[in-house]
């Protein structure tokens, strides 16, 4: 049985009934990995079927000696949901009680992902290659009916790594390091144009190295939009090839090109400074006339600025969440009427052109990010919901 007294922390919280664990439904850890004396992530999946919501959880996550929460300087932890977005947590100690809401957009429903990322520290007394143990204890979830599910306890190990890891999915930006061992993962696709921002510089050899000999690195340059009347009629963006002799600038956008698919790479003595601007390159920062670097997986696309994905340009609708590592481009003259064909990108006197999802007569259904679901709204796959169809919301019921 649950011991309600230690459930019922928040006096808000569901009324919540203790029903026996089944086994479909669960939580879990893979193997954590922390570098000495530094900042790492514990990643709590969810495993669910498709028989019930949740809209409230709540579980005990315990430490080993040698690992803390990471907490603000006024004593507080603070947890990140799957989709990079903050919230508060009880801590006790090493342990430490997750008690999360839902709302009707974020209802946990048949899906398995990550639940929460919980931002923990390693001793710098700690040997690298120590293995430790973690668990989670006391997991109750609460269903849309105010109905209870009590999952098994869970357990998982601590590993303690001589390297950190940069991940493009973590919510929580890299900390300042000097003279590191970095693993950073970031997937780019082949043969095909990907934004990248990184908190840190490579030389020439330590590029060539991590993409590939060929690699392609172009600059932001400028842009031009064209008008009649109050109508945005074509945009052309343009960039430069970038200097590799001069290497990759830390906290600096970048358009990159690979002939083969990355997912990652790593360095060593590297000093991680996000957002540090050298005085040698003052006017090379994150943020680059209107083309912004983002640190953070979750980062939203502001409403109708343009992000790259499958080398083409696509709109935000101020709901289109990125990845860490990667870049958007925020113009004030550019509408979200403007046609995809009439967008173009230069890179030096070669035009590209690139499309986005506001093609002429394309009844194709994405979701809010700009993701493709279907070729149209008769798919069986699209259940009721907002879309966006021919560059504009649809409401599908």
């Amino acid at each position: 049985m649950i011991d309600m007294k230690k459930i019922c922390l928040l006096p808000a919280l569901l009324l919540l009934f203790s029903l026996p664990a089944m086994a479909q439904e669960s939580i879990s850890v893979d193997e954590v990995l922390v570098p000495k004396g530094h900042q790492g992530l514990i990643p709590v999946k969810f495993h669910f079927s498709e028989g019930h919501k949740y809209v409230s959880y709540q579980f005990k996550v315990n430490l080993p000696e040698g690992i803390s929460f990471v907490k603000d300087e006024y004593n507080k932890s603070t947890i990140f949901l799957g989709d990079g977005q903050p919230a508060a947590l009880y801590t006790l100690d090493l342990s430490q009680y997750v008690t999360c809401y839902s709302n009707p957009s974020t209802i946990i429903d048949g899906k398995d992902g990550v639940l929460v990322y919980i931002p923990i520290e390693a001793s710098d007394e700690l040997a690298v290659g120590t293995e430790l143990t973690g668990s989670l204890t006391e997991p109750a979830f609460a269903s849309i009916d105010a109905v209870s599910h009590s999952f098994p306890n869970a357990s998982f190990t601590i590993k303690i790594t001589d390297e950190i890891i940069l991940d493009e999915n973590s919510p929580v930006a890299p900390q300042d390091a000097t003279n590191v061992k970095v693993r950073v993962k970031r997937s780019i696709k082949a043969n095909q144009w990907s934004t990248l921002c990184l908190p840190f510089d490579m030389s020439e050899e330590q590029v060539k190295a991590a993409f590939g000999d060929d690699v392609e690195l172009a600059e932001f340059s400028d842009y031009e939009a064209k008008t009649e009347g109050s109508d945005v009629t074509s945009l052309t963006v343009n960039f430069v090839d970038a200097d590799l002799s001069e290497g990759f600038y830390g906290n600096y956008p970048y358009l990159i090109k690979t002939s083969k698919d990355i997912t990652e790479f790593s360095l060593t003595d590297v000093e991680i400074a996000p957002d540090d601007v050298k005085e040698e390159y003052k006017v090379k920062k994150k943020v680059v006339g209107q083309f912004i670097g983002t640190y953070e997986a979750g980062t939203i696309v502001p409403d109708e600025s343009l992000f790259l994905s499958d080398n083409k340009f696509w709109y935000s609708v101020g709901k289109t969440k990125l990845k860490a590592f990667r870049a958007y481009f925020t113009f004030n003259d550019v509408l979200s009427s403007l046609n995809g064909s009439n967008v173009k990108m230069f890179f030096g006197d070669a035009e590209t052109r690139v499309n986005d999802i506001n093609g002429d007569d394309d009844e194709s259904v994405y979701d809010l990010g700009g993701r493709k679901l279907a070729d149209d709204k008769s798919d069986a796959h699209i259940r009721r919901g907002v879309y966006i169809v021919n560059g504009q919301k649809v409401i599908v019921k």
